[in-house]
Parts: C-alpha cells; sequence; structure tokens
C-alpha cells in the first residue's frame, strides 16, 4: 500500500514505487536542475544515477548501484521516463529557470 508520500510509475511490465525525496536531498536535486537549466545542460550520469537510487524501490526491494546499473543497461529510454517522472512527483512543473512552478504533491 503506497502513503502519500510516495506513487507508482509503471513502464512497460516494469513497476516502481518513487518516494519522496527528504528535504535536504530534495533542495540539492532542485539546486542542480536550476543550474542545468541555466546553462542549457544536461544532467550528469552520476546525478540521474544518485536520484534515482534515493527516490524509488523496485518489486517491493531497495535498489543499489549493481542492480541500476543491470537494469538499466540498454534500456534508457526507460530510465529517463523514469527519472522525469521522479522530479514531477518531487517538484510538480519545472519552470524555464528550473524552479518548481507550483508545489509538489507531497506535501501536507
Amino acid at each position: 500500500m503506497l502513503t502519500k508520500d510516495q506513487t507508482e510509475f509503471t513502464y512497460g511490465e516494469n513497476t516502481y514505487v518513487i518516494n519522496a525525496m527528504d528535504a535536504s536531498f530534495g533542495l540539492e536535486v532542485m539546486n542542480e536542475l536550476g543550474k542545468l537549466t541555466a546553462n542549457n545542460s544536461s544532467p550528469s550520469a552520476s546525478f540521474i544515477k544518485s536520484v534515482v537510487l534515493k527516490s524509488i524501490s523496485f518489486n517491493n526491494k531497495a535498489v543499489n548501484e549493481k542492480w541500476f546499473d543491470k537494469h538499466f543497461s540498454r534500456n534508457y529510454g526507460e530510465l529517463m521516463a523514469l527519472f522525469n517522472r521522479i522530479i514531477e512527483f518531487n517538484f510538480g512543473e519545472m519552470g524555464a529557470d528550473g524552479v518548481p512552478n507550483e508545489e509538489g504533491g507531497t506535501s501536507d
């Protein structure tokens, strides 16, 4: 059963549980997204990996780097769709400046 701080994301036959980021990590992510937008650049592989690993569970299990590297090998479309859904869930729509336009769905 999901809590208000979780949502499910299904891609093909895979279902992920996305968890709300804690405030400290969420601020780091938001700041990094702002910098990327300001520089018109894409997120690094390590940034995407850290966001995914700190935000999901898969088949009711915690994930780790070994799982990530195996699961997403040659599966980059799914990885990017998941990453984008994690950002959307935690921050809502992002503005052109990389700052959320509205509150994420996890606030009281």
